[in-house]
């Protein structure tokens, strides 16, 4: 996978995660994540 393949991903997965409504250990879980992967892209898509 390349990095703007991984960015890709993880931006559809934080869009997800903050439409959700779920806690980020209950979203976690529900996708095979850590919540440690889950801070660090939601801190580099803030940091943008």
């Amino acid at each position: 996978m390349t990095h703007t393949e991984r960015r890709q991903q993880w931006k559809t997965r934080i869009e997800a995660y903050k439409a959700s409504g779920l806690f980020a250990r209950d979203f976690c879980r529900q996708h095979n994540i850590t919540t440690k992967q889950l801070y660090y892209w939601l801190r580099k898509e803030i940091l943008k």
